[in-house]
């Protein structure tokens, strides 16, 4: 489904896991699986309107392709961490 003035990437991510103040509620991003993770995650990157304008910043992607592509960094760490958990290899703490 494509919906005119809006980049897929956006919907793609903002469609998976906002809170109730529009933020990525990276918990619920979590639950996802690593495909359709690393699958976000290429699009974000591959996504022109995620390029950073600002020649001189020496940032490759936008504030907010960062924030989004930090959002899903923090729901594969969390995931690998539940693994771990689940296998006996990570403790509480």
């Amino acid at each position: 489904m494509v919906v005119e003035g809006v980049p897929e990437v956006t919907r793609l991510v903002e469609c998976i896991a906002n809170d109730k103040d529009g933020n990525v509620d990276r918990v619920k991003l979590s639950e996802k699986s690593f495909e359709e993770l690393n699958e976000i995650r290429l699009k974000i990157e591959s996504d022109p309107n995620s390029k950073n304008p600002d020649k001189k910043s020496w940032f490759i992607y936008s504030k907010e392709a960062r924030k989004k592509l930090d959002d899903i960094a923090w729901a594969v760490t969390l995931k690998l961490k539940e693994n771990r958990k689940k296998e006996g290899d990570l403790t509480d703490g």
